[in-house]
């Protein structure tokens, strides 16, 4: 008893009450469902025995106004309704069987309705087969009793206008056959054998050969009886739904028809009882389970309540006051797990504050160190931009250019660089491994080395250049020694303005992995660069020299230097721009890299640039842009 007495027992042993009584609730329901199921399938069955019969009564309709006026039907082709209709019958006796050894329809009267249809389908089936029969025999055209009779008629037509007799008897005989076979009267067989001794006692005056007249009269003898047995076929058939085996198939159809809707009428009390029953079962086992709910919930409710209820209310001062150290939790002196709760509480309020001091110390120990740090930061990105060119310097010379220039952090690993040596512009746009500040190392090394070629060592072809700075940057790095990877992508021009009335500028560009883009006459033209980059470990003794590419642009065209940061931006669907947006607008914050100048009607670039404000996601920026 002693053990009853903690909520944790007494917890388990409702959820066991609990328990039962739901699994007492589910197994009900899932009783009734699988009764109503099976009632279900049971007229879904019905169902298909229903719409299976329209189908076959629809396949007949179609056999009997297609298919025997088809003369390939009567070339022993098979019939495709009578297929499908035959499929739909086997269908139907499937069904009837299925709904035969059904355990909810073993009541007498149902197994008898069953039975009963199933003997009326049997019959049903041989009339209809004997029809078919019927019909084959009969024919079209050329086929069956209606072929043999176009023969003999054929054959009397010429013999009536070889030996001069009156074709218009012949013809008259036509016209009462065709009356008979499309109106179904028997006063046209009247008609016609009336006709067809007319005929006769002409060919009597007229024929005096014996061989000739014994000819006609076989024929015309072989015609009426080729017509009587057609005749005889139609009248079996039925000359209307009222007659024949039209009329027995159409009152069998009919009392199929009411045995299936009885069928359903007695199969749907069936469900609506089992269904009733179903429900008065599972609204007395809910009625149950609620009752036994709310008394638990009552129960539960005593137990916890009160002391829960002090409890959160201690919570709460304490949540208010922050975790304050002169708020304490309320004690509750009980010995079950709500008690054990509030001590544990306590202890954990007491270790939290004890935390909460340390953490706040060691905050502003970060802050601190942060600070510095970012004040480091900033330092260096002044320094930075002091060795980057001034864009004022370069419109000296270039009046019609701009730089983008975003770092990734507060320093680059991309800088942009420029410088005037003679009648040379040397303008270029690194891309050095790395952010932050591995990359800023990487930029300062890659500015000065390039500052001591040109101007301390006077060296002035581009790809001579490249390979100078690729050597001195492994010397810098110590790269044989020390096995790093390290380098900078390069893109690297140099510009000559030629002499002449003409304004002509010589473009000697060499690039290591960099590539170069310029337009003139609204063409963008891609120079690609070699793919080498400075500095890395060599991967083999065979590198690729730096190839120099030599441009001669007219006044107006358009220069750009760019690394990679640029492509890798993303676009309005958040994919990566690539070379592709220097063909085509972008969807969002279109600029012309063309300023200064009057936009013509379709400008030659045009691509996303960054606002001030916005950070780049996807790699810094260095980018350049030259008109002439």
């Amino acid at each position: 008893m002693q053990a009853l007495r903690t909520i944790r027992t007494k917890l388990l042993f409702s959820f066991l009450i609990l328990l039962v009584i739901t699994g007492a609730i589910i197994i009900i329901n899932q009783r009734s469902e699988f009764q109503e199921r099976h009632i279900r399938t049971l007229l879904a069955s019905l169902n298909h025995i229903e719409l299976n019969n329209l189908l076959a009564k629809k396949l007949e309709r179609d056999f009997f106004a297609d298919e025997t006026i088809n003369p390939l039907y009567y070339q022993n082709s098979p019939s495709e309704y009578l297929l499908a209709r035959q499929k739909s019958i086997n269908l139907i006796r499937g069904e009837l069987r299925f709904l035969g050894y059904a355990r909810e329809l073993q009541d007498p009267s149902l197994q008898a309705q069953l039975k009963k249809i199933t003997q009326r389908f049997t019959e049903y089936e041989h009339i209809f087969e004997e029809m078919v029969a019927l019909i084959k025999k009969r024919g079209f055209k050329d086929y069956g009793q209606e072929g043999h009779m176009r023969r003999y008629i054929h054959e009397i037509e010429t013999m009536t206008g070889k030996f001069n007799l009156n074709l218009e008897t012949v013809l008259m005989i036509r016209r009462h056959e065709k009356d008979f076979i499309l109106r179904k009267e028997s006063q046209y067989t009247t008609k016609l054998l009336a006709t067809i001794q007319t005929l006769k006692n002409e060919i009597d005056q007229k024929i005096t050969n014996p061989s000739v007249r014994e000819r006609f009269y076989d024929l015309l003898e072989g015609y009426k009886n080729a017509f009587r047995e057609l005749a005889l076929s139609e009248e079996k058939i039925g000359f209307t739904n009222k007659s024949g085996l039209r009329q027995k198939l159409s009152f069998i159809s009919d009392e199929i028809s009411q045995s299936i809707d009885e069928l359903g009428r007695i199969i749907l009390l069936k469900t609506d009882e089992i269904s009733f029953q179903n429900r008065m079962a599972a609204f007395s086992g809910i009625g149950i389970g609620l009752g036994l709910f709310a008394f638990i919930a009552f129960y539960l409710t005593i137990i916890l309540s009160r002391p829960i209820r002090r409890l959160s209310a201690s919570m709460m001062e304490v949540i208010q006051s922050d975790f304050a150290e002169e708020v304490s939790p309320l004690p509750i002196q009980s010995r079950d797990e709500i008690g054990d709760l509030s001590r544990d509480f306590t202890f954990m309020l007491v270790k939290m504050q004890e935390n909460i001091r340390q953490i706040k110390t060691q905050s502003l120990k970060i802050e601190q160190k942060q600070q510095l740090l970012q004040d480091s930061l900033n330092y260096a990105s002044k320094i930075q931009h002091a060795i980057l060119p001034d864009e004022d310097e370069i419109r000296l010379y270039l009046p019609d250019c701009f730089v983008i220039y975003r770092p990734l952090h507060t320093v680059s690993g991309d800088f942009y660089w420029f410088v005037k040596r003679k009648d040379y512009l040397f303008v270029a746009v690194v891309d050095c491994t790395g952010h932050g500040v591995p990359g800023a190392f990487m930029s300062m090394i890659g500015n000065t080395i390039l500052n001591e070629i040109i101007l301390g060592k006077k060296i002035h072809e581009p790809s001579f250049i490249l390979e100078i700075l690729d050597i001195e940057v492994r010397r810098a790095l110590k790269q044989a020694q020390k096995g790093n990877d390290d380098g900078m992508e390069v893109c690297l021009c140099r510009i000559e303005k030629k002499a002449g009335a003409k304004k002509t500028f010589e473009v000697l560009f060499a690039g290591a992995k960099g590539n170069l883009f310029y337009a003139e006459s609204k063409e963008i033209i891609f120079v690609k660069g070699t793919r080498r980059a400075i500095g890395g470990r060599i991967k083999n003794d065979k590198q690729e020299n730096f190839v120099e590419h030599i441009l001669h642009l007219q006044a107006g065209a358009h220069l750009y230097l760019s690394s990679d940061g640029y492509f890798d931006q993303p676009d309005a669907n958040r994919k990566r721009f690539g070379k592709n947006v220097l063909n085509k607008h972008s969807p969002s914050a279109l600029i012309c890299l063309c300023p200064n100048k009057r936009l013509p009607s379709r400008p030659p670039l045009t691509a996303l640039v960054p606002n001030k404000e916005t950070t780049l996601p996807f790699g810094e920026l260095s980018y350049s842009h030259f008109t002439f």
